[in-house]
């Protein structure tokens, strides 16, 4: 069902607030290993900017691990987020990516004092 909706219509415009996606189903994603999680990165990426905090903290969960540039671009950009527990998640995020030392950076040298 959510497969469906993030690339059912084919469309690549993000899903603000698309009140028919289940928050269980995206935290059902993010608790996959990485290699089962891989092919939702992509399709997951249109709910990064979802209205609702908790979606938004899901998506990042989603994309941990991951090493591309639009998995970056997410990261960096929930840094700013609005909502305390994204900009957490995201910091977490890429802790957990100690390879990744331009995300470390970033989010060491971030003007937030709560990143």
């Amino acid at each position: 069902e959510l497969w469906h909706l993030l690339v059912g219509d084919r469309s690549p415009e993000p899903l603000h607030a698309a009140p028919e996606v289940s928050l269980a189903a995206i935290e059902g994603i993010a608790a996959l290993p990485l290699e089962q999680r891989i092919p939702y990165f992509a399709p997951i990426q249109r709910l990064a900017d979802h209205s609702s905090p908790s979606i938004r903290v899901a998506v990042l969960r989603v994309l941990s691990g991951g090493s591309g540039w639009r998995v970056r671009q997410h990261l960096v950009a929930a840094l700013d987020d609005s909502e305390s527990d994204v900009r957490a998640t995201a910091l977490d995020t890429i802790m957990r990516c100690p390879a990744n030392v331009a995300l470390i950076a970033h989010a060491a040298f971030h003007p937030r004092e709560d990143v």
